[in-house]
C-alpha cells in the first residue's frame, strides 16, 4: 500500500523521479523532516522527496556510535531502492547523502550494485550527490566501484576547510570522502 501512495504521488508530479534523502549524524527525525521539506520547496515543489532516517544519537559526544549505525542503516536503504525499483514506476531513483549519511549511501548503493549484477535488474538510480560526504574515502572509492556502472551520475562536493569533517578525520583515523586525502589511494 505504501509503494502505491508512492507512485500516485510520483504520478501527480511534474519530476517522475524521486530523490531519497539521507540525513547525517547528530540529527533528529524532526531536523532531517524538516531538511527533506526544504529539498522539496527548493525543487519547486516538482519533485517526490522521501526521507530515509537512520537512527543517531542525536549527541556528537557520542558519535563513533552514529558510524557503527550509518553501516548498519545501509542495508535498509539498499533495500528501500530495490523495493521501489521493483514496486513502482518511478522513472529514477535519485539519492542525496549528506555527512554521515554519506556512509549510509555509500555502502547501501555499493550493495544494490551487487545486487543488480548477481540479479540482472535495473535498479533504476538517476543522480547521486553526496554532499560533504563523512564516509571513510578509501572505502567510499571502493564503493562507487560497485554502484558508478547502475547510476546515472555520481557527484561529489568537498570541501577542504570543514572543520567538522577534520575532526572526524583525527576520530575515525583516516580521511574522509568529503576531504579527501588523495595519497590514500594508490
Amino acid at each position: 500500500a505504501w509503494l502505491g501512495l508512492v507512485d500516485e504521488a510520483v504520478a501527480r508530479s511534474p519530476d517522475h523521479d524521486i530523490i531519497i534523502y539521507v540525513h547525517g549524524a547528530n540529527s533528529t527525525v524532526e531536523r532531517a523532516a524538516g531538511q527533506a521539506a526544504q529539498l522539496r520547496h527548493f525543487t519547486g515543489q516538482n519533485s517526490v522527496v522521501l526521507l530515509f532516517a537512520w537512527p543517531t544519537a542525536e549527541n556528537f559526544l557520542v558519535y563513533p556510535r552514529d558510524i557503527e549505525t550509518a553501516f548498519g542503516a545501509a542495508p535498509q536503504l539498499a533495500r528501500l531502492v530495490e523495493l521501489l525499483a521493483a514496486h513502482t514506476r518511478v522513472r529514477r531513483i535519485d539519492v542525496l547523502s549528506y555527512s554521515a549519511g554519506g556512509t549510509v549511501a555509500s555502502d547501501g548503493l555499493a550493495q544494490v550494485g551487487r545486487w543488480a549484477k548477481d540479479t540482472g535488474r535495473d535498479p533504476r538510480l538517476g543522480e547521486v550527490y553526496h554532499a560533504a560526504p563523512d564516509a571513510d574515502f578509501r572505502g567510499f572509492v571502493d564503493d562507487l566501484r560497485d554502484y558508478k556502472a547502475v547510476a546515472g551520475r555520481v557527484s561529489v562536493a568537498v570541501n577542504m576547510g570543514d572543520s567538522a569533517l577534520r575532526l572526524s578525520e583525527v576520530v575515525n583515523r583516516a580521511s574522509r570522502a568529503g576531504r579527501p586525502d588523495m595519497e590514500e589511494l594508490s
